[in-house]
């Protein structure tokens, strides 16, 4: 009895090279434009196993096309939805999977005008603190005030970027205490 199962050519030269081409064109050269690297350090930077997925899902979405199953015009977007994939499949890359997922949901949302605001609970509680703070007799509210960055570093620090948001947090609430004051030329 014959085994008469059926599997993919493999890659041939030609579409590793393609494939390659298109991974340094859409992921690469945009990373050195954004960040000002030279291209050829990048490339020695990225990891083995990144570059290989990254190359294997762009022949896999090249493949897709030559198939008909996507339009040749879907193959960076088709192969980037097979990279997270990909990614979450690499061991000790999950974490890397799931901020490579945020980002791309937060620009496509950016792209759609979709404004998304991470701070939205923590503006909320500043703005009722700040209301609050506004009954206080005058020396307990500036000592409320004079210990408040404190409170606004604790609300920062789940935050990815503590630092930035901070600032952001900082900033809102010197523009709820303009607001509240009568002051919203700030």
């Amino acid at each position: 009895m014959t085994d008469q199962t059926t599997t993919a050519p493999a890659y041939t030269d030609d579409e590793v090279e393609r494939a390659t081409a298109l991974f340094i064109e859409n992921q690469l050269e945009p990373a050195a434009k954004r960040t000002g690297r030279p291209l050829a350090h990048l490339m020695n930077e990225v990891s083995d196993d990144l570059f290989g997925a990254w190359v294997l899902v762009y022949m896999m979405a090249g493949r897709a096309a030559d198939r008909g199953e996507i339009t040749p015009d879907r193959v960076v977007s088709h192969a980037s939805v097979l990279f997270v994939g990909a990614l979450r499949k690499l061991p000790g890359r999950e974490a890397m999977a799931a901020a490579v997922v945020s980002a791309i949901y937060h620009g496509a949302r950016a792209a759609a005008g979709v404004e998304d605001d991470q701070y939205a609970a923590d503006r909320a509680v500043v703005e009722a603190d700040m209301r609050a703070a506004q009954l206080l007799p005058f020396d307990a509210y500036a000592g409320f005030l004079a210990q408040y960055g404190t409170k606004l570093r604790q609300l920062a620090e789940k935050h990815t970027a503590p630092e930035a948001a901070y600032l952001v947090l900082r900033d809102h609430a010197d523009a709820v205490l303009a607001q509240l004051n009568g002051d919203d030329d700030q």
